[in-house]
């Protein structure tokens, strides 16, 4: 039976994988809770929780096991580029220490930065401006760096992870149902054709299983996974589907299409690291392995727009 360690299986990432690992009869989970996390994770005489942290070594002992596969998700929100660095560190240690047989670091595609050109690829040179993007780039390289000949070594690049139970989408979903309307159709006006890059989380779920599984050499690769190939992966069409799923009406104006230089400009000037709206993540390389999507792009939109409609009446004491 095979064993999977997961590092951040209480995050909206995590939990769907962990859903969708358990429904499959060979495998075996370990999952590392901080003990200071009040969420829960799910109950299955195949999933054992690790109560740990990563800035406290000695409390990782008993995590990996050898020959296993382990998965990172985690990232201190909270925590400084030191302490992430650290963890990081000291979870590497821990595999090498265990044996283990491939580390799958889930890391972000917005670790290119500020790139020329409308397509980022695996090979574009990164040029991380934001701390966050800075820390998350150097978290890569001590990824690769460390694991050496101990053990495999994979990086993924998610864009936007969206669906049932993510925060991305959530302030639009907001902006439409509770925001001024005025100042919707000028925002509609202005981000028209910029590109959402979003991907569904089932995608990615998909993408990590088949760098689980996969018996090709992918040792120090890089991967990124994108739902940017789909023509409605834009600001307008995203915000039309949604209108349509939450039963708003269109705005009674006609949307002006604001010239992309306009944006472009704004988001400069505003210190947006990534201010081209035409840029796209492509993730043929992860196809070439062999990825096959799951869910469509239009179907995560309506899935989202369900859930979200619950959460209000749940969360909000909206009928």
């Amino acid at each position: 039976m095979n064993e999977i360690i997961i590092i951040g299986g209480t995050g909206f990432a995590g939990r769907h994988l962990i859903t969708s690992l358990l429904s499959q009869k060979d495998i075996k989970i370990r999952v590392l809770r901080h003990k200071d996390n009040p969420d829960e994770v799910l109950s299955n005489d195949r999933l054992t929780v690790i109560n740990g942290d990563l800035l406290r070594p000695e409390t990782l002992t008993g995590l990996c096991v050898g020959n296993a596969i382990v998965i990172n998700l985690a990232y201190i929100r909270n925590g400084s580029s030191q302490d992430n660095l650290s963890a990081i560190k000291n979870l590497l240690a821990a595999c090498a220490k265990a044996k283990i047989k491939r580390f799958i670091h889930c890391s972000t595609a917005v670790v290119a930065g500020r790139v020329r050109g409308d397509i980022v690829t695996e090979e574009t040179a990164c040029y991380p401006i934001s701390e966050y993007e800075t820390t998350k780039r150097q978290i890569e390289k001590t990824v690769l760096e460390n694991a050496g000949k101990a053990f495999e070594a994979v990086i993924l690049r998610p864009t936007a992870i969206f669906g049932a139970g993510g925060k991305n989408l959530l302030k639009l979903a907001d902006d439409l149902l509770f925001g001024n309307r005025i100042a919707n159709y000028f925002k509609s006006c202005l981000f028209h054709e910029r590109k959402m890059n979003l991907v569904s989380v089932h995608n990615v779920v998909s993408a990590i299983e088949l760098l689980i599984y996969t018996n090709k050499n992918i040792d120090e690769e890089i991967f990124i996974v994108s739902d940017d190939e789909y023509n409605g992966n834009n600001y307008y069409d995203v915000e039309r589907n949604l209108m349509e799923k939450f039963g708003l009406k269109s705005y009674p104006i006609p949307i002006v299409h604001i010239p992309l230089f306009v944006l472009k400009g704004i988001l400069k000037l505003i210190g947006k690291s990534n201010y081209n709206p035409r840029c796209t993540y492509n993730c043929q390389k992860l196809f070439d392995l062999g990825f096959k999507k799951t869910v469509i792009f239009e179907d995560e939109l309506a899935n989202f727009a369900s859930w979200y409609k619950h959460y209000l009446a749940v969360q909000k004491n909206i009928p």
